[in-house]
């Protein structure tokens, strides 16, 4: 270690006039001192007459190192929280990456980085892509308006009017919510199409990742390959059979084990197993043993998620078996 610090010393002293250094003098320096502590540390050593006094010594110096070691890993920790909060208290920036057509951005036609405020409008030519800080991309494609509600450190709003919306985004602890006049979106890490009428009504689909749509107080997650249609009490399997979505459409809330139920449930695959757990989550408990029942015979529930934990709704035991079938889906 002391040739490490006298090469260390010896490139310091580089910078300055060749001639004021000697390097053949600093390691003899160097071994001088390493010499002189030995002796020293051999000469405490001489006083210790008991085994107790000899633990002692040498539990006072590892005492003394370790807390050389702590301190410096504390400070290291401490640097690098003080790093990761700032990073995170700073608010992304919205930046316009590319676009066509007519676009306005705050009702101008130029491209400037997008504020809180802002309204956001493209007409029957325009494309408008940006992306919100590193992780999130979004684009707003023709005849779309929407406007930046918020943006800080814990998450950013955007309001969709109306038109179509590409979303992409990766989960990094902070979510993108995106309000509609009908539902507001809390994305988890996803790529999705959103795309909705001046009523609010239309559809989102999920191409990857999972989404969550928050509607008439209830909270829907969309998995990667299904899609949601705002009116719809739960999301369906994109490629689902027409008979098992005639039988969705058909089915409001309260929920009653009828015929239509009844043909849901009949007609229900694998792929099927979001709108069933959506239904049960949602569901009284007169026809939950019903839906439970098919969807246990799907995905078989495990570990510590139990029948009558789902008939009682336990949020645990209900996001575990998602969570699972999500896995399974994949």
């Amino acid at each position: 270690q002391w040739g490490k610090d006298a090469i260390k010393t010896i490139n310091l002293f580089k910078i300055q006039d060749k001639q004021n250094y000697d390097p053949k003098k600093i390691i003899k320096e160097r071994e001088k001192k390493r010499k002189q502590r030995i002796i020293n540390e051999a000469s405490s050593l001489k006083q210790i007459k008991t085994r107790r006094e000899l633990a002692n010594a040498i539990k006072q110096s590892r005492t003394k190192n370790n807390s050389k070691k702590y301190l410096s890993a504390i400070g290291i920790v401490a640097v690098v929280a003080a790093v990761i909060l700032y990073r995170n208290s700073i608010p992304p920036t919205w930046k316009v990456t590319s676009h066509s057509g007519t676009f306005y951005i705050d009702q101008k036609v130029e491209i400037k980085n997008i504020e809180a405020g802002d309204i956001l409008e493209t007409k029957n030519d325009g494309i408008l892509s940006f992306k919100i800080g590193d992780n999130t991309s979004l684009t707003l494609y023709k005849n779309t308006k929407a406007i930046a509600e918020l943006n800080n450190s814990k998450s950013s709003v955007l309001r969709l009017e109306y038109g179509k919306m590409a979303l992409k985004s990766v989960n990094e602890g902070r979510h993108l919510i995106v309000r509609t006049p009908q539902f507001k979106l809390v994305d988890d890490g996803s790529f999705s199409i959103i795309e909705i009428n001046k009523a609010g009504m239309g559809e989102i689909k999920v191409k990857k990742g999972r989404l969550f749509v928050d509607i008439n107080n209830n909270r829907l997650p969309i998995f990667k390959n299904y899609i949601y249609t705002v009116g719809d009490i739960a999301p369906h399997f994109a490629n689902t059979s027409k008979r098992f979505l005639n039988a969705l459409k058909r089915i409001k809330a309260p929920i009653r084990y009828d015929a239509v139920l009844k043909q849901l449930l009949l007609s229900s695959t694998e792929n099927d197993a979001l709108t069933l757990w959506c239904l049960m989550n949602n569901s009284k408990q007169g026809y939950m043993p019903f839906v439970f029942e098919k969807l246990n015979s799907l995905f078989p529930i495990i570990g510590d998620v139990t029948k009558s934990g789902i008939m009682k709704k336990d949020k645990l035991m209900m996001n575990s078996w998602l969570d699972d079938i999500e896995w399974q889906l994949q």
